[in-house]
């Protein structure tokens, strides 16, 4: 039995723990939504207002499981195959690797088993030929992370080529056809993917604390069209509770049929292994946890401040949603509802099992793009990581699966490897490719300059690199302050600020600097 003002002194205090402004949390259960309130204000000093169960917030990366409904829907109506390939319905599809771009299918789109590269456009068109633009400029120059089918792989990319080949075979703009498909079918009264729509409705906003610790709201809007199906959806608690609905009554909200019980089943069916303790898989643009060991449903979001929850477990037909406009711990939020809901069910112990026999072959040096720079070492029949600075014993949990531990013996993360003609280690669902790597590499002083510099995202998220010793560059701005390493003449990998990765022109020049892999900064410059 859920009672409601224990589930409000566990959002306070998380709310007070983050300090943060504003949120909203919605409990579904069975065929209603039993619980959706608002908390707190939209925005921190003049001008916010409560928060209430139809404030809107940017719900970022919990708009790819609408996006990947919608694809299921064009599916249901005979317009799209899953398996088959996207140039299918998108002929002119290009990347610089052409044979590639043959093989890729709406499948591994939604499964983030196409091999790209996380990343995107923070700050990029507002026009709705966006997605268009994308396809047609930027993808050609996209080189894959790992080879189509290889490899769970999660990425922005996924998302919006998947909703320009929903813009193909309709011949809608992406925006217009999610209103016509989903939010209206489904009553999400007040979602939209267009910013001066959202502005008709009490939205709030994202803050940002100050160096005298008070919070202030931003002014500026992060936004870019390319990025729209991955990221761009702004709803409120109430109507994504109504999306909730549909994927808890096999397809239907109100009594009216949207999906075929197959098709979201098969949403739901797991399509990669994500390689952790817990088992996990991705299934079709959702996530598939086994926490609570209930099979849940789920995604999770992120961009600016804001913060977006959506946990469904369809057997129990229970779902809680949480958005929110500043960092805050929302799985103790889920937890006390799943706990409270279903308290024979708790969450699964990690079983320790003796080491393979053949550890060895997992020892060397591994580099990902949202993570940097891992070294697994196998002694004494044993196997570590060193990982930013801090080494951890790696304990076996089943076959090519560790759990890794720090000095004090407590779970940081599931570690993973997978084997063959490429090997990858999966840190917490995020893949590395092993590399051959010369510890004794460097960079002369000259050649780190060519780095130097000031880079900017959009016009104004900006980058200053300077040269910090030898073969070490600082970076400070609005990725924070980190010192990076070279791992080779482009490639850097530190702590604070994982990894980065510098471009150069046809001359030869250096013009910008992609953070994990696909945040492109751009080289301003030099005043003269």
């Amino acid at each position: 039995m859920l009672n409601t003002a224990d589930l409000e002194r566990v959002i306070a205090a998380e709310m007070a723990t983050g300090d943060v402004p504003g949120a909203a949390v919605a409990v579904v259960l069975d065929q209603a939504i039993v619980y959706a309130n608002g908390f707190g204000v939209t925005a921190a000093g003049e001008g916010g207002m409560a928060v209430t169960a139809d404030t809107l917030f940017r719900i970022a990366s919990c708009t790819k499981p609408m996006t990947g409904t919608l694809i299921m829907r064009l599916v249901q109506q005979g317009l799209v195959d899953l398996d088959v390939p996207i140039r299918n319905y998108v002929p002119e599809l290009a990347l610089q690797d052409d044979a590639v771009a043959g093989q890729i299918t709406l499948r591994m789109l939604l499964a983030h088993t196409a091999g790209f590269r996380d990343g995107g456009t923070f700050v990029g068109r507002r026009d709705a030929s966006g997605l268009a633009a994308f396809v047609r400029e930027e993808l050609p120059r996209e080189q894959l992370f790992a080879a189509p089918g290889e490899i769970y792989c999660y990425s922005n990319r996924n998302s919006s080529l998947a909703g320009y080949v929903a813009e193909r075979v309709t011949g809608q703009r992406f925006a217009a056809l999610m209103e016509a498909e989903l939010f209206r079918p489904l009553g999400m009264a007040r979602s939209t993917l267009d910013p001066l729509q959202a502005l008709t409705w009490p939205c709030a906003l994202a803050h940002e604390k100050q160096a005298d610790g008070k919070l202030t709201p931003k002014r500026h809007y992060l936004e870019s069209v390319e990025d729209a199906p991955a990221l761009g959806v702004i709803s409120s608690v109430r109507d994504m509770a109504r999306f909730a609905l549909l994927h808890l009554q096999g397809g239907e909200v109100d009594g009216a049929p949207y999906l075929t019980p197959e098709l979201l089943a098969e949403m739901h069916k797991p399509q990669a292994d994500l390689h952790t303790a817990v088992p996990s898989a991705s299934g079709l643009h959702v996530f598939l946890s086994y926490d609570h060991n209930l099979l849940q449903v789920r995604h999770f979001g992120g961009i600016d401040s804001f913060g977006s929850a959506w946990v469904s477990a369809p057997q129990q037909k229970i779902a809680v949603v949480v958005l929110h406009n500043r960092d805050m711990n929302v799985m103790k939020i889920i937890h006390h509802v799943f706990d409270a809901l279903v308290p024979d069910a708790k969450r699964p112990e990690v079983q320790h099992n003796t080491n393979e026999a053949d550890i060895a072959q997992y020892a060397g040096a591994y580099l990902g793009e949202k993570i940097g720079l891992a070294d697994v070492q196998a002694e004494q029949g044993k196997l570590s990581m060193t990982l930013h600075g801090e080494t951890y014993a790696l304990q076996h949990v089943r076959d090519e699966l560790y759990m890794a531990r720090d000095e004090q013996g407590q779970e940081a993360a599931s570690v993973g490897f997978v084997t063959g003609s490429t090997s990858y280690l999966m840190i917490d669902k995020t893949p590395l490719k092993r590399i051959e790597r010369d510890a004794a590499f460097r960079l002369t002083s000259e050649e780190l300059a060519a780095y130097a510099g000031t880079y900017s995202h959009g016009g104004y998220l900006k980058v200053t690199v300077t040269v910090e010793g030898e073969s070490v560059l600082r970076f400070t701005g609005v990725l924070g302050d980190g010192v990076l390493q070279a791992v080779d003449g482009a490639r850097f990998a530190g702590t604070d600020i994982p990894y980065v990765e510098f471009y150069q022109d046809e001359t030869g020049q250096v013009n910008g600097v992609g953070v994990q892999g696909g945040w492109l900064f751009k080289r301003e410059a030099s005043a003269c």
